[in-house]
């Protein structure tokens, strides 16, 4: 599910058409279905570390099992581009993976990432992640947790990229 943010007015500029309120009601839904939910939000660069704590704890009182964060990235040929040309801080097609930013940030570079990676690790509890891994056959769920840590470990380093 695309909740993309955590609060209504990001969710406004974001021209996402969802409040806050349904995010819980469509959360709460699944879980009665017993259905899995992967949720998928937005960073935005200007994030501070209070910004990253409200996210994780939406998303941990959401109750996602699989969360999926990406940095808001303006695309050439969008809208957002056209409004943030002015503002890149690199053209580099290898940071337009929505795993880097092509903004500027509001915490130093290094700080952000750190944050991003935060983010992955405290979103959803382990007892969470551990519950949902165990669906997979034994020698995918050891792939999954090593892929995982790569994964953050990748994210923290994210800043050597400028």
């Amino acid at each position: 599910m695309g909740f993309e943010s955590f609060t209504n007015k990001h969710l406004n500029e974001l021209k996402k058409n969802i409040t806050i309120e349904q995010q819980y009601k469509a959360a709460k839904i699944l879980h009665d279905l017993k259905i899995g939910i992967t949720g998928s939000f937005m960073v935005d660069p200007s994030y501070t570390r209070e910004d990253f704590d409200g996210l994780i704890s939406h998303i941990r009182s959401l109750k996602v099992d699989v969360v999926i964060c990406s940095i808001l990235t303006p695309l050439p040929g969008t809208q957002l581009y056209e409004s943030k040309k002015a503002q890149l801080i690199t053209d580099k097609p290898e940071t337009y993976d929505f795993l880097h930013t092509v903004l500027p940030t509001t915490l130093p570079l290094k700080q952000f990432y750190s944050e991003f990676a935060r983010l992955y690790i405290k979103a959803t509890p382990l007892l969470s992640s551990l519950k949902y891994i165990q669906k997979y056959e034994k020698g995918s769920k050891l792939r999954i947790g090593l892929d995982s840590m790569k994964t953050i470990k990748i994210i923290k380093d994210n800043y050597r990229s400028y």
